[in-house]
């Protein structure tokens, strides 16, 4: 059974704006104007324990054939953070897109000191969230 932790939606599409050829931005929080990531008792995450990472594939891709983003892995701000919720945003590039390729992404997110990998902690049945898949074009 899955646990789902977060509230998380595709939203993050906007959250992730391409630049150039294969370049995102992915984060989330107050510059990007975003709501934060809750739990299901709808408290804002936090905690350098919980992390989110960005899954990718080719377009219509099924969620189970989306791989991890390469150092995409994004600790949640402290618990005495001001922007509870959020993770600092980072520039993703991928090399071997190309312009106008659609793409089809996730936003996964877990307990990293529970689970090392997204893949772990869903064989080990812990709590984890993650937001629809999306598809978006590489510009």
């Amino acid at each position: 059974m899955k646990h789902p932790l977060l509230l998380l939606a595709a939203w993050f599409l906007s959250v992730l704006m391409l630049h150039g050829e294969a370049t995102i931005q992915f984060g989330n929080g107050l510059l990007t104007g975003r709501p934060p990531v809750l739990d299901l008792a709808g408290a804002p995450l936090t905690g350098s324990n919980w992390v989110a990472q960005l899954f990718f594939g080719p377009a219509n891709a099924a969620e189970t054939a989306l791989v991890a983003s390469p150092g995409t892995l994004r600790p949640f701000r402290a618990v005495t953070t001001s922007q509870p919720g959020t993770w600092t945003a980072q520039a993703i590039v991928f090399p071997t897109l190309s312009p106008g390729q659609v793409v089809t992404f996730q936003v996964r997110v877990w307990d990293v000191t529970q689970a090392p990998s997204w893949e772990q902690a869903v064989s080990r049945n812990l709590v984890r969230g993650s937001s629809t898949t999306w598809q978006h074009p590489v510009t």
